[in-house]
Parts: structure tokens; sequence; C-alpha cells
């Protein structure tokens, strides 16, 4: 998102002295202002809908499991973690059904507490849907 703002204010800067500044400025301001809405209105749909102002909510996956390999806890701090911060009980039973069922360490940290039936991915969401329920 860096990119879409700093490549026009870097083209601008760059024109000659008998550049038009006026129409340059107006059209840098339409430039700049595109991505800028984009990103504020993919933010406030991901606050409406998880309670983060971020342009994604995903990365937390991969903050626990470089967090976890840095501190070299491995799975067992970042579940000792999740449950010191008070994660959603549907969090902790999703990552330990993962772990039962044998998905190493994407299953826990990605949400794969269902079992795959096949190596077309059918997928089975019995226990899910239980412990949901």
């Amino acid at each position: 998102m860096v990119a879409l703002v700093a490549v026009p204010v870097v083209l601008v800067a760059a024109m000659p002295g008998d550049f038009k500044w006026n129409l340059a400025l107006r059209r840098l301001a339409i430039l700049v202002s595109i991505p800028l809405v984009i990103g504020f209105g993919l933010s406030a749909k991901n606050f409406y809908n998880v309670g983060v102002f971020s342009t994604s909510s995903l990365g937390g996956q991969n903050m626990m499991q470089f967090t976890s390999i840095q501190n070299g806890g491995g799975l067992e701090q970042v579940y000792a973690d999740a449950e010191k911060n008070n994660f959603p009980d549907w969090w902790l039973w999703c990552f330990r059904h993962s772990l039962e069922l044998r998905y190493e360490i994407n299953g826990p940290l990605y949400g794969l507490c269902f079992r795959t039936t096949s190596d077309v991915f059918e997928f089975d969401f019995e226990t899910a849907q239980e412990q949901l329920a």
C-alpha cells in the first residue's frame, strides 16, 4: 500500500521545473486518495466484522507461529499464551483438536480442526459442528 502512495509522489517530484504544478498536485491528490479510501474502507469493514482496524486480520496466525519459533516454546507455548490471553473456548478447542488430528504446526495455528477424508479435501465438519453447537 505504501508503494501506491509513494510512486505518484516520486513521479511528481521528478517532473521538470516548467511542469504545471497546479494540475499535477490535483492529480496527485486524486492518485493518493484512491488507495487511502480503499484501505480505509477495507479497514473499516474488518473492524466491523472482527474488531481489528486493519486491512487484514489474517496475520495473527503468522505472528503466533514466528513468535513461538523465536521464543523456542513451540505449540505448547502458543496454547499457554492463548489461555493466558483469554482466547475463546472454541479457538482453544480447535487448537487442541487439530493436534489430535496430527496436523502438526499448521493445523493449530490456521484453524484446521476438522478431518479431511482424502487427498481431494473432502471435509468432515461433524466434530467441529458439535463443538460449536
